[in-house]
């Protein structure tokens, strides 16, 4: 597991009412806000159902690589896909909100995911991605959640983390 050290790194609340996403699983649900969870509602309904594979294979990674700057959001949950993160990843200069959790996804976060400087949202959680984090996810300033958890990723979260400002949410639990 990660050793805790981070400052500033709340979970974010409903202050009214809660949704609770991601199949209602109490142990891997979080409560946002009702206006993140009604984003991501939204995104969650248009998310096409990708078939078994790697990501390179999926319609959705093929468009947003033909056309990098244009694409936003990338979310492949509950896919079936297999393999590594693609290092290509790093050139969608338009993508702000990465989603492919409980995939069977292994290897390392690529180091090429820093040159996102749009990033907001990025879930990874409940594949198996091995490793560290890597220094260079400390240039995701615009980032304000994201969820890394029941991986087997290991060692101190980098100090270059300090920079993620706007970072409301981060579950790094194995």
């Amino acid at each position: 597991g990660f050793s805790r050290g981070t400052r500033g790194l709340r979970s974010v609340r409903a202050r009214s009412s809660s949704s609770t996403l991601f199949g209602g699983n109490a142990a891997r649900s979080e409560t946002y806000t009702c206006a993140m969870a009604a984003l991501m509602m939204v995104m969650l309904f248009i998310v096409g159902s990708a078939t078994a594979g790697t990501i390179n294979e999926t319609t959705a990674y093929q468009s947003c690589i033909s056309s990098p700057s244009s694409c936003s959001s990338l979310w492949m949950p509950e896919s079936q896909l297999s393999g590594t993160l693609p290092s290509e990843l790093g050139t969608l200069t338009g993508l702000t909100r990465l989603g492919m959790w409980s995939n069977q996804l292994s290897g390392t976060l690529p180091t090429e995911l820093g040159a996102l400087t749009l990033f907001q949202v990025m879930y990874f959680f409940s594949n198996q991605l091995t490793g560290t984090l890597p220094s260079e996810l400390g240039s995701l300033t615009s980032l304000v959640a994201t969820s890394l958890d029941v991986n087997q990723l290991k060692g101190t979260l980098p100090s270059e983390l300090a920079a993620l400002t706007r970072l409301t949410l981060m579950h790094i639990c194995s």
